[in-house]
C-alpha cells in the first residue's frame, strides 16, 4: 500500500477521533476550506508532507501528514531532537512530536508530526508585502541575525531553511519543518534531504549533516533582505517570491553569468556591493567552509567611511546596532511648506513686510515710529509662529521628533531592566540544571545506549522490518488481484454487445450500481483487514518499522527518552519569556528611532527661520504674477 493521498488524508480527518490516537488530536476540530474545498480539511502542501491545522482548545497544532516514504529512523531522530530542544529553550522553535501511530488511513496507521501550530506569515509573502518599508525589513534581518545566533550556541542546525519554513509572527520568527534538523547527538549520521534547491550551496554534498549546514542559506536570505531594503524594485525585477526571494540555483551554479548577482555588484550603495562580492565568493569555498552569518563579519564587513548611525547604543557591538549600518533610508518626497495661505499666514507676511519697510524711515523720525516698527514686526513674527506651527509639513516633523524623544527615552529606561531579565533567565536555567542534574546524566547515559543498541542491533532488526513489510506487502496484493479481477468481470461485461444489446438502460445502471458497491465491500474487508495486521504487528513489536529499529534494548531506550523529554519540557520558561518580550520591545523601539532619523533627516528644511522666508517670498511671487 503507498503513502496515502491527499484526498485520502482529507477523508480521515473529517473523523478526528477516529482517525487519531493522541488525546489532544482526538478532540481537535480540523480546520477546513473555502471554495472548492468548502468544508474539507484545509491542505497546506510542502515538498514531503501536507500540513493541516487542528484547533484543540485553546490551543492548536500542526498536524504534518507524510505524501513521501519517510526514512525509518526518523523517530529516533526526532526523539534526540525533542530531548535537544527541552534542553535549549529558544523561543524561535515550535514544540514538535513525532507520532509514530499518528493518523489511521484505511484501516493502516501512518505517522505524523504533531508540532505546536504558529499563526503567521510565511517569509516571502512579508517581505513582499513589506518592500516599501525598510524599518520592516531592518526587523527583520536583525531577527534573522538574532535567531542564527540563537541556533549557533545550542548547537543546531535547521538543515533546510527557506522561505516556507520561516514564519513572521507578531511574537518574532518562528522556525517549523524539523524532519532535517541537527543536534550534537545525531553527530555521524546522515541527512536523508537535500533543502530547497534556491538557498543551498551548488557544493553541499549529499548527505552532508553538521551544525554548519545554515551558514549559506543564512547569507542568502540576508543579502536578499538587505538588497530589497536599498532597491525594492528588485523584486519585480527578478521575479521575487516564485519559490525563492531573490536567488535561484543558477546563480549559485554560474555567478559570473547571475544578473541578479550583476546588479548587486553594480548597486550605488557601498555595502551592499560588499556584501555582494563577499556573497560570491563563499560560491567558491566547499559548502562546510562557509563562515557563519554573525554580528561581528558584519561589522567587519560594514567598516568604511562615516560614523555608525545614531541608534546604535554605545559601546555595544549588536545585530540592530550593525544593521543599521546596512538598511538606507528611504526615498522620501521632501517636506514642503503648504502652498495654500491661511489668514494667519497672509497677516503675519504682512505685518513683517510692513515693519521692514517702515525700519527706514524709522532711522529718520522719532523713536515712537521706531516702537511701532517694533509692534508690527512682534504681531508679525507671533502671527508666523502660530501658522508655522498649525502648518502639515511642520506637525509631521514634530511628530517624527516625538516619536524619537520617546523611542530615546523607552531604549534608556529598559536598559537595565533588560539586563536584569536576562539574568534572572539565566539564573533560573542554572538552577533548572542543578535540580535536574540527575535526568541531564541519564539523557547522557541513554543516548549512549541508544547509539550502542542501533550499532548492535540493525542486521536482525532490518530482517525483522522486512518480514513486517512483507506482511503488509502480501495484504496489498491480495487487494490488488481481486480488484483486478472485479474490474475484469466488469470489462468482459462492458464490452458483451450481445448480452448489452438485451439489457434496458435502467438494468445497466443497476448493474453498475451493484458493481460500484462490491468495490466498496471490498475496500472494506481489506481496510478491517489491514486493522487487524497492524494491531497484531502493533503487540508483537510496537509499531517497530517507525522505530527505526526493532530491538528491544533500543525500543525501551527511546521510551525512556521520551519520557525524560516530556518532564524536560514541563519547566517553567516564564522568566526566558519576559526577556524575550522585552527584547523584542527594544528592537521595535530602534526601529522607530532609526525611522525618526530618516524623516528628521529632511526637516531642516522646514524651520521656522525657513518658514519666514517663504511667506516673504510668496507675495513676491504673487505679485510677479
Amino acid at each position: 500500500m503507498s503513502i496515502p493521498s491527499d484526498s485520502e488524508y482529507q477523508l480521515a480527518l473529517q473523523n478526528p477521533q477516529r482517525a487519531f490516537v493522541d488525546e489532544e488530536l482526538r478532540a481537535g476540530i480540523v480546520e477546513v476550506g473555502t471554495g472548492g474545498l468548502a468544508g474539507l480539511p484545509r491542505p497546506r502542501a510542502g515538498a514531503f508532507a501536507t500540513t493541516y491545522n487542528v484547533q484543540c482548545g485553546r490551543r492548536a497544532f500542526a498536524v504534518r501528514c507524510f505524501t513521501r516514504p519517510i526514512p525509518l529512523d526518523l523517530e529516533s531522530r526526532y526523539l534526540e531532537i525533542e530531548r535537544h530542544l527541552a534542553l535549549h529553550w529558544l523561543p524561535q522553535m515550535v514544540g514538535a512530536a513525532f507520532l509514530p501511530k499518528g493518523i489511521l488511513v484505511r484501516g493502516r496507521w501512518w505517522p505524523v508530526v504533531k508540532m505546536d501550530w504558529a499563526q503567521g506569515e510565511s517569509l516571502e509573502r512579508y517581505v513582499a508585502a513589506n518592500l516599501e518599508h525598510p524599518g520592516a525589513l531592518f526587523v527583520l534581518a536583525v531577527e534573522w541575525l538574532e535567531l542564527l545566533a540563537s541556533l549557533r550556541e545550542a548547537g543546531i542546525a535547521h538543515g533546510d531553511l527557506h522561505h516556507g519554513n520561516v514564519l513572521v509572527t507578531p511574537e518574532g520568527l518562528k522556525l517549523v519543518d524539523y524532519d532535517g534538523m541537527f543536534v550534537p547527538a545525531l553527530e555521524g549520521f546522515g541527512s536523508h534531504e537535500q533543502g530547497h534547491a534556491s538557498y543551498q550551496h551548488p557544493r553541499r554534498a549529499p548527505g552532508a549533516f553538521h551544525a554548519r549546514l545554515d551558514h549559506f542559506p543564512a547569507w542568502s536570505v540576508w543579502l536578499s533582505l538587505v538588497a530589497l531594503a536599498h532597491d525594492p524594485s528588485l523584486w519585480s525585477r527578478f521575479h521575487g517570491g516564485d519559490d525563492c526571494l531573490l536567488f535561484r540555483r543558477k546563480d549559485y551554479e554560474a555567478p559570473e553569468r547571475s544578473a541578479v548577482l550583476q546588479a548587486l555588484l553594480d548597486s550605488p550603495h557601498p555595502r551592499v556591493r560588499a556584501a555582494a562580492a563577499s556573497f560570491r565568493s563563499m560560491l567558491a569555498l566547499p559548502a562546510g567552509q562557509v563562515p557563519a552569518l554573525e554580528v561581528a563579519a558584519l561589522s567587519a564587513l560594514a567598516m568604511e567611511p562615516g560614523a555608525p548611525s545614531a541608534s546604535t547604543e554605545p559601546g555595544v557591538l549588536d545585530a540592530a546596532g550593525v544593521m543599521a549600518r546596512f538598511i538606507a533610508p528611504p526615498r522620501q518626497v521632501p517636506l514642503a511648506f503648504a502652498p495654500e495661505h491661511s489668514t494667519d499666514q497672509q497677516m503675519a507676511s504682512g505685518f513683517i513686510a510692513t515693519a521692514a519697510l517702515g525700519l527706514i524711515p524709522s532711522m529718520a523720525v522719532s523713536a515712537g515710529w521706531l516702537l511701532g516698527v517694533g509692534v508690527f514686526g512682534g504681531l508679525g513674527l507671533w502671527c508666523a509662529r502660530e501658522a508655522w506651527q498649525r502648518d502639515g509639513a511642520v506637525r509631521q516633523g514634530m511628530e517624527w521628533r516625538g516619536r524619537q524623544e520617546e523611542a530615546r527615552r523607552f531604549l534608556d529606561t529598559t536598559q537595565a531592566e533588560l539586563a536584569s531579565r536576562e539574568s534572572a533567565f539565566r539564573l533560573r536555567e542554572t538552577a533548572w540544571r542543578d535540580a535536574n542534574a540527575q535526568h541531564l546524566a541519564a539523557q547522557e547515559a541513554l543516548h549512549a545506549r541508544m547509539s550502542a543498541a542501533r550499532a548492535q542491533g540493525a542486521a536482525p532488526d532490518r530482517m525483522e522490518l522486512d518480514l513486517l513489510e512483507g506482511r503488509r506487502a502480501q495484504l496489498d496484493r491480495e487487494e490488488h488481484n481481486a480488484v483486478k479481477d472485479l474490474e475484469a468481470a466488469a470489462r468482459a461485461w462492458r464490452e458483451d454487445r450481445v448480452l448489452q444489446a438485451t439489457l434496458s438502460e435502467e438494468a445497466r445502471w443497476a448493474w453498475e450500481r451493484r458493481h460500484t458497491e462490491a468495490l466498496r465491500r471490498l475496500a472494506e474487508q481489506f481496510d478491517e483487514r489491514r486493522l487487524a495486521l497492524e494491531t497484531s504487528l502493533e503487540q508483537e513489536m510496537e509499531q517497530a518499522k517507525y522505530r527505526g529499529t526493532v530491538s528491544s534494548g533500543f525500543r525501551s531506550a527511546m521510551q525512556e527518552s521520551r519520557r525524560l523529554s516530556v518532564a524536560f519540557r514541563a519547566r517553567d520558561v516564564g522568566a526566558g519569556v519576559a526577556w524575550w518580550e522585552l527584547r523584542r520591545a527594544r528592537l521595535l523601539a530602534r526601529r522607530a528611532l532609526l525611522e525618526s532619523e530618516w524623516a528628521l533627516e529632511r526637516h531642516g528644511r522646514v524651520g521656522f527661520s525657513a518658514f519666514l522666508l517663504h511667506l516673504l517670498r510668496v507675495p513676491q511671487e504673487s505679485d510677479g504674477r
